[in-house]
């Protein structure tokens, strides 16, 4: 039997304010965009538009987690604000916050090759059958884009780094804020749990009612799943899941997370002219 241990939170933030905002000015004639090869104009005006509806999905979800919404959720809804409801309705909303900016850094990944790129290595890189026959195995009908995102997406994370170093047109302020956010990254993927929350096992959050058992889980040993035969006699262990997370400082990696995020962001479009 795994034992509990008792936990008081602190609670949900109150109010969740995110001071740095992402800025990107239209794409127009008057502006004299920097760095990006004319072939790939269209590329990154795209992308830059998926780079500010990922991060206002999860800043928006972010936001909502906060106490001073989910109270006002609870009494609109359930005509109450226990305490067990608001850390409820604000996990699912962290849970959201937490996949969209994991989705972010791809995003931006894909966006910082399509402007530090010039047109003839992307085309070398990521030639037109490749890209054709990865729309087919995902099914992606016309978005011949999406496929040529996701070849980007899913290169090794080494070889990025390599491409990111070794690139002359990015300057050391953008590398610096791209390496911050890729640790930020590592530690939301890990320590928060949502490369697990990404392929099938959601994490859970402490709650301040020790008597919710939301959290029970059955514990069987991979040892015993896979030799059945050795272990006639299988012993089960209930007990709460392991590395449970803080509502709280979720919240407050998450602002950071945000913040570092816009950094780079920021830096990106005023590099090409468009802030």
């Amino acid at each position: 039997m795994i034992e509990t241990i008792a936990y008081k939170p602190e609670g949900q933030l109150e109010k969740i304010d995110i001071p740095a905002n992402v800025n990107i000015l239209p794409f127009s004639a008057d502006l004299k965009i920097r760095n990006i090869d004319k072939n790939n104009i269209i590329l990154v005006c795209n992308q830059l538009d998926n780079v500010s509806s990922i991060i206002e999905l999860a800043s928006s979800n972010l936001i909502c987690s906060c106490n001073k919404v989910t109270s006002l959720i609870c009494k609109k809804l359930y005509s109450n604000d226990d305490i067990d409801s608001k850390e409820r309705i604000s996990s699912d909303f962290l849970l959201n916050a937490m996949l969209y900016y994991n989705a972010s850094f791809d995003y931006l990944r894909v966006l910082l090759k399509y402007i530090y790129t010039s047109y003839s290595d992307l085309i070398e890189n990521y030639p037109q059958q490749k890209v054709i026959d990865k729309m087919q195995k995902l099914d992606l009908k016309k978005h011949w884009e999406l496929a040529l995102g996701y070849c980007i997406t899913y290169e090794r994370n080494e070889e990025f780094l390599r491409w990111l170093k070794q690139n002359c047109k990015i300057s050391e302020k953008i590398k610096a804020a791209f390496k911050s956010l890729a640790t930020k990254n590592r530690v939301l993927r890990i320590r928060y749990q949502t490369n697990q929350l990404k392929h099938g096992a959601p994490p859970h959050f402490k709650r301040s009612n020790s008597t919710n058992l939301i959290n029970v889980k059955t514990f069987e040993s991979i040892e015993q799943f896979y030799n059945k035969e050795k272990f006639k006699t299988v012993k089960l262990s209930v007990g709460s899941y392991e590395n449970q997370l803080d509502i709280d400082e979720v919240q407050k990696f998450l602002i950071k997370y945000h913040n570092c995020t816009a950094k780079l962001i920021n830096a990106v479009v005023k590099d090409i002219g468009l802030r």
